[in-house]
């Protein structure tokens, strides 16, 4: 059975492409299931009740958690993996063997690499640009900007030796590569899972997903509509003035973040790039000229 897992940090935009990669017939996303796996039964059967799925149920009424919640409940007191492996059978059973099943529980364990020992799991590994990212958690948190920026490079860094470590499928995915260019990225996505691409994934509102833990985007409308790219942070004083402090890391935040769309000679997309910028004119027409390609 095929798996596909995005992993990264929180608020990276893992639950946005989960809902438009659920688009594809061939996938059908969880979430976060880590979170659900580790929630008690009375959790299960009290917070999670209330809690609104993707699809438009509340979690007990959802066509795939209210059946799957009953056999976590009654197998609540077993180990995190045989809860999976509750789970994925179930997923099979309701959907088939060749239906994909897409987890965007972010955190990278052991329990991946146990899963790879008996199915086909490949790794989204979804990095978002350290400015954008450390706006976010510094405008609600009020963290120190520069710790926000050791706790990305520490946490993304560590996500990508475990994965290199234990021999794991992966591909290196930019968040701001898929909210600017969403077309391109989804077609690349498609292609290292090894399915046909459709144009429904452009917009995450037709998604198929059953998604109750993650960002508030599964319910809202708005951001349903489309894969669209928040810029608030470049117009940010505070991460303006503090960007200095982000300094050090912006060398890895150019190899990680963009990576399929860098300037120089690059092998993106199965072919050579020059001068790719991620901004202009020239940037804009080799990511049209990729898209007619993958068509």
């Amino acid at each position: 059975m095929k798996i596909v897992y995005i992993a990264g940090l929180g608020h990276s935009g893992s639950t946005i492409l989960d809902m438009a990669m659920g688009c594809n017939e061939q996938i059908v996303g969880l979430g976060e299931v880590l979170q659900v796996l580790k929630a008690t039964a009375d959790e299960l059967e009290t917070t999670y009740n209330s809690l609104r799925c993707s699809c438009g149920q509340t979690f007990s009424q959802c066509d795939f958690w209210k059946g799957a919640k009953e056999l976590l409940m009654v197998n609540s007191q077993r180990s995190l993996a045989k809860k999976y492996i509750t789970l994925i059978d179930y997923f099979q059973a309701k959907y088939g063997p060749d239906m994909i099943l897409l987890d965007s529980s972010k955190i990278v364990s052991d329990h991946v690499t146990a899963l790879a020992k008996n199915h086909d799991v490949k790794i989204i590994l979804l990095v978002r640009d350290i400015r954008s990212w450390c706006y976010s958690r510094h405008s609600r948190l009020k963290k120190n900007i520069f710790r926000l920026g050791l706790q990305w490079t520490r946490t993304t860094l560590g996500q990508l030796r475990y994965i290199k470590k234990n021999n794991l499928k992966y591909k290196l995915m930019g968040y701001e590569e898929i909210a600017l260019y969403p077309e391109v990225m989804l077609k690349e996505i498609c292609r290292f899972i090894g399915i046909a691409y459709h144009p429904d994934m452009l917009v995450p509102g037709n998604t198929h997903s059953h998604v109750v833990k993650g960002n508030v985007a599964r319910g809202d409308n708005e951001k349903r509509k489309a894969i669209l790219y928040d810029a608030r942070w470049m117009t940010s004083l505070p991460i303006v003035f503090y960007s200095v402090l982000l300094f050090p890391f912006m060398f890895l935040n150019q190899k990680l973040v963009y990576s399929n769309f860098t300037r120089g000679e690059t092998v993106a997309f199965g072919q050579a790039v020059d001068d790719f910028y991620l901004f202009g004119e020239a940037q804009k027409e080799q990511a049209q000229r990729m898209v007619v390609g993958r068509k």
